[in-house]
């Protein structure tokens, strides 16, 4: 009887440790996932410079009309769009190690050939701020937040960052001039 009472005590015990052995593993898994993910950014290994220089080498006497650096099946891609009297293009970039992902060409419409949509639509790559400028800018307008998404785009002469940014269980949408860092708009998502 007391050789079982041992038997069962020593059992007990047994549980009871680990039990607080995997609670203590549980704990320090959720520490882990409520600390803060890489930026997207950070975990971009390609200049926004050298997948600019790689576009203008792939599409020679053409320009740039939008680029966006965002995750795909969880890597980071550029996507650069530009465009030529005649036509359109766009190629995707893996944003770790550079290789082309995809590489498009269309003719443009007949109302955007001839240049027209190169005059209306043309992005400004001379001084254009760096991406982690453009984070900080984002991320300290929206205090406790993490910018997602980038978008380059022009409008009425104006070439702007459109950022989307994580804040809270929220994401909103951040425009900044490109070029002097001025947010021109803040809106929900």
């Amino acid at each position: 009887m007391k050789k079982n009472l041992l038997t069962l005590g020593l059992l007990l015990l047994s549980v009871t440790i680990l039990g607080g052995c995997s609670s203590n593993q549980a704990s320090s898994n959720q520490t882990q996932t409520t600390t803060k993910s890489e930026s997207l950014v950070d975990s971009t290994k390609v200049s926004l410079k050298s997948a600019i220089s790689l576009y203008q080498k792939t599409y020679p006497d053409s320009d740039i009309t939008s680029i966006e650096l965002d995750k795909t099946v969880g890597k980071p891609v550029y996507e650069i769009e530009g465009v030529d009297d005649n036509k359109e293009y766009k190629l995707s970039i893996n944003a770790k190690n550079k290789k082309i992902l995809r590489k498009k060409t269309e003719n443009l419409d007949d109302d955007e050939q001839n240049g027209q949509a190169r005059k209306d639509d043309k992005v400004k790559l001379d001084k254009l701020l760096s991406l982690n400028k453009i984070t900080k800018i984002a991320e300290k307008k929206l205090k406790n937040s993490q910018a997602k998404e980038f978008s380059l785009e022009q409008e009425l002469g104006v070439t702007y960052w459109e950022v989307n940014v994580k804040h809270g269980s929220k994401e909103k949408e951040v425009k900044i001039n490109a070029i002097t860092g001025k947010i021109l708009n803040t809106e929900n998502d």
